[in-house]
Parts: structure tokens; sequence; C-alpha cells
């Protein structure tokens, strides 16, 4: 093959300055792509956080919305499982929003604090 001229060694550092800066290209572009998907994952996870929340602020609105039937069913029920059991369906609940409202406390009956669920409820639909 032989010696290689000066200008021949210049052709060759170029072709690998050019190969280095279209890989350096490719790899930002990667990166850049893995961001913008990681970014969309992000953000419908966080829908998906905000949709389960409604889902169970509205039941919980329906639970407190009528107290003395939603006390009712609970104290007639012979375990927690059948009480939410006749939450899904007296109130039309599902099973997440019949477990939450299992799961209210007396002080959650008070006007103050329905209407604070209430809200959370609003600005999640917000």
């Amino acid at each position: 093959m032989g010696v290689l001229q000066g200008w021949q060694i210049t052709v060759v550092a170029a072709s690998m300055a050019v190969a280095l800066i279209i890989a350096a290209v490719i790899l930002l572009a990667k990166r850049a792509s893995s961001k913008r998907r990681d970014h969309r994952r992000l953000q419908s996870e966080e829908q998906w956080r905000r949709a389960e929340r409604l889902h169970i602020m509205e039941g919980l609105i329906q639970a407190i919305d009528d107290p003395h039937r939603f006390l009712d069913i609970v104290l007639s029920a012979a375990d927690s499982t059948a009480a939410e059991a006749a939450l899904e369906d007296q109130f039309g609940l599902s099973q997440v929003q019949a477990r939450a409202a299992m799961n209210l406390q007396f002080r959650t009956m008070s006007e103050e604090t329905r209407q604070l669920i209430r809200n959370e409820a609003d600005g999640l639909r917000g």
C-alpha cells in the first residue's frame, strides 16, 4: 500500500471527525427522544393518578351526600366485606370507592370536611 501522503492523512482525519460528529448527533438525538418519551410517560402517569384520585373522590361524595343511608348500610352489614358489597350495590360504587368509603372516619362527616372533599374533586376535574 505505501506511505500516505499529507493530503491523504488530512482526508482520513476529516472522515474520522465527520464520523465522530455524526455519532455524537445520533446519540444526542436518542437522548432527546428518550427524554421526550420519559416526559410523556410521566405526564400520562400523573393523569392516571389524577383520574384514579377523582374516581375515589366521586365515590366518597356519594357516600357523604347521604350519610344516614351510608351509615345504615354499614351498621346493618354482617362484616366489612358485606358492607363494601352493599355499598357497591346500593350506591353504585366500584370496589375501590367502596373501600375508600369504608375507611372514612366520623370526623369526615362534618360539613367543612365534606366541602373539602368536594373541592378536591372539583380541582381534579378541572
